[in-house]
């Protein structure tokens, strides 16, 4: 590991160089000539201290990135996941929507079926609402976070 400080010029260089791995043109987006952009970018990837940046900078932008890909497969799988039954109770009456899972994070929108009850009898009366849930598109997520795990291979034609 390498202690020597770059200069802003060659922090840059190495910004530049991790966002897009071509060497002239990060030389040039880091302030360096365009006529010796080739060569300056061939000697600073052959000074180990901005090699070791470049490993640095490239190690934390995969990270994040990765984590971000974590997270967007973690809101698929809540969303291909959903089942709708979780919103129910025992008797068939709609849970507080507080209490759903973390898996219902797919519902989009709902309405309840309501019953008026007949006097005296306690019998189910007519009905006067119906319960609607809609959720996220499933299938759709089932498929993105399949192909991001790499469950599909691609077709041979």
């Amino acid at each position: 590991m390498c202690d020597t400080v770059l200069t802003a010029r060659q922090q840059r260089f190495v910004e530049a160089y991790v966002a897009n791995p071509n060497g002239a043109q990060a030389a040039v987006r880091a302030g360096y000539s365009a006529r010796t952009a080739r060569v300056i970018a061939s000697e600073n990837l052959r000074k180990p201290e901005i090699a070791a940046a470049i490993d640095r900078a490239t190690k934390r932008r995969r990270t994040r990135e990765d984590t971000r890909l974590e997270r967007v497969r973690q809101e698929l799988a809540q969303i291909a996941f959903a089942n709708i039954g979780d919103i129910l109770d025992e008797r068939g009456e709609v849970r507080d929507p507080s209490t759903w899972p973390e898996t219902l994070r797919g519902v989009t929108g709902f309405s309840v079926r309501r019953r008026v009850r007949r006097e005296g009898d306690g019998k189910p009366g007519r009905v006067v609402g119906r319960l609607t849930v809609s959720l996220r598109h499933k299938l759709k997520a089932l498929e993105v976070l399949g192909k991001s795990l790499g469950m599909f291979p691609p077709r041979r034609r």
